[in-house]
C-alpha cells in the first residue's frame, strides 16, 4: 500500500453483522464488484426493487450488469443491518438532483454513498451527517492533462502542472477524487461546474475544501479523508462537520434472509 503521509490509514477487518454506529463515527466499507459467485449474484439480486431491476437489465454487458446488482444489493444488505430492517424492505427517496436517501424507515439518521471502480467498490455510512465518497483506480490517462486544463480550478490547475511529471497522475487522481466526493456530498453532482470550488493538490497538503465560489464558509463546513483500500486504489471522503474517525470493514454478503 502506498506511503503517504496525508493518508488515513485503516486496519481493515470484517464487518460486523449488527454494526453500532454513533455521530463522531464514519464507517467505510470495501469489497469486489467481479469475481463473484453466481448464486451470490441472485441472492443480491433478489433484494432490489423492481426498478433497480430494470436498471440492472438495461445494460448490455453482462459484466456491467453485475457490477450494478451487487453494489446495490452490497448497499441494501449493510443499510438493512443498520437500520434492522431485511433489505428488501428498504424504501429509498432521491434529492432534487438525484442523491439517493433512505425513506423507510424515515425517522433514520443514516447517510450513506456508494462509490465504484474498475470492480472495486466502497460504501460510506455515517450518522446525522451528510457524506460523500468517490473511489478511482491509479491508471494511465492520455487525456490527463487536457481534463486538468478544462475541469481543474484555476489554483489546482498550476500546482497540478507545478509537480514532477511522475506526481502528475497522483495529483490528478487526489484533485478528481476529492472534488467527486464533495459534490456527492452536497448531492448537486454535474450542476455546479467543477471549477467553481477549489481543493488542495500538493502533496503535502492534507485532504480539504480550500475554497467554493460565492459561498466564504462553505469550506469550513466539511473536512476530508484520503485512504488507500489498496495499493492501486485511491478514495476520498469529503462529511460533513468535524471531529469524525473512520472506520474500515470488508464486505461480505449475508447467507440469507
Amino acid at each position: 500500500m502506498p506511503t503517504h503521509a496525508i493518508s488515513t490509514r485503516l486496519a481493515w477487518e470484517p464487518g460486523p453483522f449488527t454494526p453500532s454506529l454513533s455521530s463522531d463515527q464514519v464507517h467505510v466499507w470495501r469489497f469486489h464488484l467481479d469475481d463473484q459467485a453466481s448464486e451470490t449474484c441472485q441472492r443480491l439480486r433478489s433484494w432490489l426493487s423492481a426498478e433497480e431491476c430494470t436498471r440492472a437489465d438495461r445494460f448490455h454487458r453482462v459484466r456491467d450488469r453485475q457490477r450494478f446488482l451487487i453494489g446495490r444489493g452490497a448497499l441494501r444488505d449493510l443499510l438493512g443491518r443498520y437500520v434492522g430492517l431485511l433489505p428488501q424492505d428498504l424504501r429509498f427517496a432521491t434529492g432534487p438532483f438525484g442523491k439517493p436517501r433512505l425513506e423507510q424507515p424515515n425517522d433514520s439518521a443514516i447517510q450513506f454513498n456508494l462509490s465504484h471502480s474498475h470492480g472495486h467498490g466502497v460504501i460510506a455510512v455515517s450518522k446525522g451527517r451528510e457524506l460523500g465518497i468517490d473511489i478511482e483506480m491509479m491508471r494511465p490517462m492520455e487525456n490527463m492533462d487536457a481534463i486538468a486544463n478544462r475541469f481543474f480550478a484555476v489554483g489546482e490547475h498550476s500546482t497540478y502542472l507545478a509537480q514532477p511529471e511522475a506526481l502528475r497522475p497522483l495529483a490528478f487522481f487526489r484533485v478528481w477524487t476529492r472534488k467527486e466526493a464533495y459534490l456527492k456530498a452536497t448531492g448537486t453532482g454535474i450542476s455546479v461546474p467543477l471549477d467553481s470550488f477549489e481543493v488542495t493538490v500538493d502533496p503535502g497538503d492534507p485532504p480539504a475544501i480550500r475554497h467554493v465560489a460565492d459561498q466564504p464558509d462553505e469550506a469550513a463546513r466539511w473536512s476530508m479523508r484520503e485512504f488507500w483500500p489498496q495499493a492501486d486504489a485511491l478514495v476520498s471522503l469529503a462529511v460533513e462537520g468535524q471531529g469524525w474517525a473512520t472506520y474500515g470493514y470488508d464486505y461480505s454478503p449475508r447467507d440469507s434472509c
